[in-house]
C-alpha cells in the first residue's frame, strides 16, 4: 500500500481546498503573488486585527485562569475580615486578663500594706509595752532599794540608840 501522501519523485503540484478565509494573509498573498495577482494590504491589517483580538482573548483567559474569581475574592476578603475580627477580640482579651492580673496584683499589694502597717502598729504597741513594763520594773527596784536603804538607816539608828543607853 503507498502513502498517497508522499509525493511521485518530480512532481510538482500539490491539490488542496483551503477556503481562503480561513489562511492567513501572508499566506493567501504569497500565493496571490505566485499566480501573478497583487498583494492585498487588507489581508494584512484583518490579520493583524485577528492577531489582536486573539491576544486579548488569550490574556483574559489567562486572567481568569490565574486569578480569583469573584467568589473567590469575597472568600478571601470574607476570611480576612473574620481574621481580622478574632484578632482584635484575642487582643482585648489579653487586654482584660493583663488588667485583671493588674487589679489583682494591686490588691495584694494594697492588703500586704495594710498587714505591714498592722504589724508596725502592733509591733509599736508591743514596744511601747516593753518600755513601759520596763519603767515599772525600774521603779519598782528603786523604791525596793530605797525602802532598804530607810530600813538599813532606821537599824543603824536603833543600834546606834541602844548603843547609847548602854553606855
Amino acid at each position: 500500500m503507498t502513502n498517497p501522501l508522499i509525493l511521485a519523485e518530480g512532481s510538482k503540484s500539490v491539490n488542496m481546498n483551503i477556503p481562503m478565509d480561513k489562511m492567513p494573509g501572508d499566506v493567501v498573498n504569497q500565493l496571490l503573488t505566485e499566480i501573478g495577482l497583487q498583494p492585498s494590504d487588507t489581508l494584512t491589517h484583518q490579520d493583524a486585527i485577528k492577531t489582536a483580538i486573539g491576544a486579548g482573548q488569550a490574556g483574559d483567559a489567562a486572567d481568569n485562569l490565574l486569578g480569583p474569581g469573584e467568589q473567590e475574592k469575597q472568600e478571601h476578603e470574607t476570611g480576612a475580615a473574620h481574621a481580622l475580627e478574632i484578632t482584635r477580640q484575642a487582643h482585648e482579651a489579653q487586654q482584660q486578663g493583663q488588667q485583671q492580673e493588674h487589679d489583682h496584683v494591686s490588691a495584694i499589694r494594697d492588703h500586704m500594706r495594710e498587714l505591714h502597717a498592722g504589724d508596725v502598729s502592733h509591733a509599736q504597741d508591743l514596744q511601747a509595752g516593753a518600755v513601759s513594763h520596763v519603767q515599772n520594773l525600774v521603779e519598782a527596784q528603786q523604791s525596793h532599794e530605797h525602802t532598804i536603804a530607810q530600813q538599813a538607816q532606821q537599824q543603824a539608828a536603833q543600834a546606834a540608840q541602844q548603843q547609847a543607853q548602854l553606855q
